[in-house]
């Protein structure tokens, strides 16, 4: 498909380029610099010399899309047709999704759910002139997420 597609791209720019110099030589145009010279002939090899797109294997690639992982104390408590646990993000005072606040038909989880919740040390420190939450671990911290006491802040980088 590579080959096929740099072939078409070779051949549109090569017909783009000979409509280009016969559009010119045809109606009899001249290019001319501020000078009043005729640069007809060095705009048309400039044309021809232009290199063409060049393509690599990173243009043809899908990007990969990155999943979201919910932690289980945040995912819905329904089952799904397979028999495994709903995947989504339960609504907030709910213990289902959007989806299955509507009904469950295939179940409920029925292990009790052992929510691990782990203190982490943060302060304040300066990089690069902007105050930062940063953990003994090196996580920096949205500001946002700190202020506003998320359950979860993000994690913005790496000290």
């Amino acid at each position: 498909m590579e080959k096929k597609l740099r072939l078409k791209i070779d051949e549109y720019t090569l017909e783009f380029k000979k409509n280009i110099k016969s559009f010119i030589n045809d109606n009899e145009h001249l290019i001319v610099d501020k000078n009043g010279k005729d640069i007809t002939n060095t705009a048309l090899e400039f044309i021809y010399d232009f290199r063409s797109l060049d393509l690599s294997k990173d243009d043809f690639q899908k990007r990969k899309r990155t999943k979201n992982i919910i932690p289980n104390y945040e995912r819905c408590c329904a089952l799904r047709l397979n028999g495994e646990r709903c995947t989504r993000k339960k609504k907030d005072k709910d213990e289902f999704c959007g989806t299955h606040l509507k009904g469950k038909p295939y179940g409920i989880v029925e292990e009790s759910q052992v929510v691990e919740k782990t203190k982490i040390a943060i302060w304040v420190e300066e990089i690069g002139g902007i105050h930062q939450y940063v953990d003994e671990t090196g996580n920096i911290y949205a500001t946002e997420d700190i202020l506003q006491s998320v359950k979860q802040p993000r994690v913005i980088g790496k000290k």
